[in-house]
């Protein structure tokens, strides 16, 4: 025993909400070394107890073989006293200190939770919120680092048994899976609207087997009742991962047309959702570059060159919602994207179809995310959304889908939100190290608009406000610099802003200057323009 150690192993990157401590514990079971991990902060901590040699192999393996969506940045390692295990175990968590941070962004449902989905014999068959530790919102429903259930949305949903007994199976792939739920103990899909289905929460009062089978039921009606209006050509609002969506039939020209009104959105093509890969290739060309990132765990919105066959299909004219096919003649591309979790598997499925899913707001103002919010804009609709299907998971931070292009085989990121969101962009800057004097607000533009805070080398991107034109976006804008600053800790001395001093960004910018007594720097935009491509 006397070439025995105990290390100290702190990971940074991201390290939380991946399943990265359960991978550990099987790691060390597999190797047969006794300690402990824990989140500490946002960041995962590590003691093993063992000889130099097995934690050297430990390491690498943690290094080589981490959960998919995990990166890790940087590792930390330090021989400490002497402790002796009696096995190795997850600990609870700690807020930690202030060292940089980072979680990871809302991660679309995963190949094996799609597989339950559709297995008849699964307990989680046709579960909308099937999930496991390697998929499901992230940053959409965390309140504070840790990343533990009791800081998320989550929260409002006690694990049932038999939600508890996977997740403290450690040979479970659902071991520590913070957004567990099933039929019994998590988020249901409801419906908002007076048009309800025949069986209400009122009903459910028998013993729990019919339970089960009630609520099971209950998702099933509202999903066909929802593909119903579909295809009768009426409009739906749908609760998803960052946000209500609108969603209509992209072949039914009258709804498309009524999507535009209710939008105000006169031109601008919608993005369509696809069911699988199989129909998106029915419409568009997709290169093996594009089949990767539209089926990667982010699901952006990409954009696809039509084929030949879809112009032939007559979605000139009913992808554009235009008679005379002006509109298609704008652009050859198709915004086309996969569903990211189960509802909308479920909802594709029973339409058989195409569905464009947008984000429900009148053009150049916020998502919807709150439901009362949603409830009052279909009262306002005059009847052009019909029903709204909702859930009681709260989404906390409310982000659009993200927008790419793949162009001579690398992919582009036109708009970086859901999927990408708040995953840090490195900068390289120099000798300098995590501290307050790094730490930038930078408020970004008037269109288009995403701002950033830095610390150290790490610049986190917020997700996609469209243009500030508006008081109500410019308030989420402010509402969204506050929660990420406390989400990662982050106290800025300096805010860049532009030059333009008519910008709501810089006003904002400045404003927030003043109030927290630093310096302002303000940079020419066509410099800014420059500098992004160098």
């Amino acid at each position: 025993m006397n070439n025995v150690i105990t290390e100290k192993i702190k990971l940074w990157g991201i390290v939380q909400g991946v399943g990265f401590r359960p991978f550990v514990v099987k790691l060390a079971d597999q190797y047969g070394i006794k300690g402990q991990v824990l989140n500490v902060g946002g960041l995962v901590e590590i003691q093993v107890t063992d000889t130099k040699e097995n934690i050297e192999e430990f390491i690498d393996a943690l290094k080589k073989e981490k959960p998919g969506p995990a990166e890790i940045v940087h590792i930390k390692r330090e021989q400490i006293e002497l402790v002796q295990f009696d096995l190795f175990s997850i600990m609870d968590s700690n807020e930690g200190d202030n060292e940089t941070a980072m979680i990871p962004a809302d991660l679309a449902i995963c190949p094996e939770c799609l597989r339950e989905l559709k297995d008849t014999t699964n307990p989680r068959y046709h579960h909308p919120f099937i999930s496991c530790m390697v998929c499901g919102p992230r940053y959409t429903i965390i309140d504070k680092i840790p990343y533990d259930r009791e800081n998320t949305a989550m929260m409002e949903f006690p694990m049932c048994e038999f939600c508890h007994g996977e997740y403290t199976d450690r040979n479970d792939r659902r071991f520590h899976a913070q957004t567990i739920s099933c039929y019994d103990c998590g988020p249901q899909l409801e419906s908002l609207s007076v048009l309800n289905t025949d069986v209400q929460d009122n009903d459910v009062q028998e013993c729990e087997e019919f339970n089960l089978n009630v609520k099971m039921q209950n998702q099933k009606n509202l999903i066909d009742f929802a593909a119903e209006l579909l295809s009768q050509g009426n409009i739906i609002g749908f609760k998803c991962v960052g946000g209500y969506n609108l969603v209509c039939n992209p072949l039914d020209d009258s709804a498309v047309e009524k999507l535009r009104i209710l939008k105000g959105r006169e031109e601008k093509p919608f993005a369509i959702m696809f069911k699988d890969l199989e129909m998106v290739r029915k419409y568009c060309m997709v290169s093996p570059e594009e089949e990767s990132l539209i089926t990667s765990s982010a699901r952006p919105i990409l954009l696809l060159e039509k084929s030949a066959k879809s112009a032939r299909a007559g979605w000139r004219t009913n992808l554009t919602g235009s008679a005379d096919c002006k509109e298609f003649e704008k652009s050859r591309l198709i915004g086309s994207f996969l569903p990211s979790m189960g509802g909308q598997y479920l909802l594709l499925e029973k339409f058989d179809g195409p569905l464009i899913m947008t984000s429900a707001n009148i053009s150049s103002l916020p998502m919807i995310k709150d439901d009362q919010e949603m409830l009052d804009f279909m009262e306002k609709s005059n009847g052009l959304i019909s029903e709204v299907i909702s859930n009681k998971r709260e989404i906390k931070l409310r982000v659009d889908d993200s927008v790419a292009r793949v162009i001579d085989g690398q992919p582009q990121m036109i708009r970086r939100s859901k999927g990408y969101t708040p995953v840090p962009l490195y900068i390289n800057v120099g000798e300098k190290r995590p501290g307050k004097e790094t730490m930038v607000l930078a408020t970004g533009g008037q269109l288009k608009n995403s701002f950033a805070v830095s610390k150290g080398p790490f610049s986190y991107v917020s997700q996609y406000f469209g243009d500030l034109d508006s008081f109500e976006n410019c308030n989420i804008y402010e509402d969204n610099i506050e929660s990420m600053k406390a989400l990662f800790r982050i106290e800025p001395c300096l805010v860049a802003c532009d030059l333009h001093p008519l910008y709501n960004s810089t006003i904002i910018g400045k404003k927030y200057a003043k109030k927290h007594h630093i310096p302002v720097l303000e940079i020419q935009h066509h410099h800014a323009h420059v500098a992004s491509v160098m």
